[in-house]
């Protein structure tokens, strides 16, 4: 028997926080027409933007994701399979320092057009890990990359929180906090 499309979704609605982008849906094996049509019938399925779905089915008790990494996982699945977290949208994520931003940092291989609340970061680079289920640059990266982008005392913050939570070690402490 083959699943039903919500059998074959539900994976990637908690990995993505409960969010579904259409382009993992596809590869999931979901022609992004059924899927599409499959939204639509579902009062418990949104489409903030294009080629992301919202779903909020009744689950049981500690079933739930985590509602909060939601938004960041929206603008992650919108921009797409190469897409990865970066620079103090990492650490806000992993909940590094006291970050907080309105713009999400993105690291792509290709020039972007300007979206607003987004930073794009054109890198031949890849994620090395996860946070929170996303793909996203290290820690010890992250920090580097937020050089310039947060205030001294915001970054001081950041690195002196990921040392004391053992992310870095003590030499990569002192050459970011010499680099503030």
């Amino acid at each position: 028997m083959v699943p039903s499309i919500e059998e074959r979704i539900r994976p990637i609605w908690r990995k993505w926080n409960g969010v579904i982008p259409v382009w993992e849906a596809e590869r999931a094996g979901i022609r992004p027409d059924s899927f599409r049509r499959w939204a639509l019938r579902n009062p418990d399925a949104t489409h903030p933007r294009k080629g992301v779905y919202m779903w909020y089915p009744d689950v049981p008790d500690g079933e739930e994701p985590d509602w909060e990494y939601a938004p960041v996982s929206a603008e992650l699945a919108w921009a797409g399979p190469d897409a990865w977290l970066c620079g103090p949208s990492t650490l806000e994520t992993a909940r590094i320092g006291s970050v907080g931003g309105i713009r999400t940092s993105i690291a792509v291989p290709k020039r972007r057009r300007p979206e607003p609340g987004i930073i794009w970061r054109v890198t031949t680079g890849r994620p090395t890990t996860t946070i929170a289920g996303l793909p996203s640059e290290s820690i010890p990266d992250a920090l580097r990359s937020s050089i310039g982008l947060l205030d001294s005392d915001k970054m001081i913050e950041a690195v002196r929180d990921a040392w004391a939570k053992g992310l870095i070690d003590e030499s990569e402490r002192r050459e970011l906090e010499a680099a503030v």
